[in-house]
């Protein structure tokens, strides 16, 4: 009974924007983007249950990152901020959201390095963009040593908009959302 109403809200609340290339979807299928390309949104079904639920949960785990880096002293800043960057589509603009924002000064780093964990010479001070990604634990296993191409691509484009503000840096962090652990990778402008 459950699972079914809220399957049920879940189909009543979903909300189609109109369509403006996103760099989160890069990588996505061709036939797809042609298809929202040539204004056929109003023809498109609803996400399944099932792929809601699990848009819901990656929500909820990147509030579940966002409290942790507060509770590490580098309170979230610019949560879910759009970005418009400018490129060669049929809107001259790529359209982005940006997970989060952090500051890193100088005092936590030697904080950090107090504790004896040691911080790579790239991570200086200042402000970071934080993409964060949740995934299952046979794809956290898999990570390697850079993070997933279509991701590190996302920050990179966002990196290249968000310059402007001084922002050089980005960190990829994975959650392993069966396991609570976490695997930060940098992207450096």
């Amino acid at each position: 009974m459950f699972p079914e109403l809220l399957n049920e809200a879940r189909r009543e609340s979903w909300f189609f924007a109109d369509y403006r290339p996103r760099i989160s979807q890069n990588g996505r299928c061709l036939r797809c983007s042609v298809y929202d390309r040539l204004g056929y949104q109003e023809e498109k079904e609803p996400l399944d249950p099932e792929s809601i639920a699990k848009i819901e949960e990656g929500r909820l785990h990147e509030e579940d990152i966002k409290q942790k880096f507060a509770l590490l002293g580098c309170p979230p800043m610019d949560c879910q901020r759009d970005i418009l960057i400018p490129a060669k589509t049929h809107t001259g603009l790529i359209k982005g959201k940006i997970d989060f924002c952090i500051w890193i000064d100088e005092t936590g780093l030697e904080h950090v390095r107090q504790r004896g964990i040691p911080v790579p010479q790239f991570v200086t001070p200042g402000k970071k963009l934080v993409e964060a990604k949740s995934i299952s634990r046979m794809g956290f296993d898999f990570l390697g040593e850079k993070p997933m191409e279509a991701h590190e691509a996302q920050a990179i484009t966002y990196l290249h908009k968000l310059i402007e503000e001084g922002v050089y840096q980005a960190i990829v962090l994975y959650k392993c959302r069966d396991t609570g652990r976490w695997k930060e990778y940098s992207s450096l402008f």
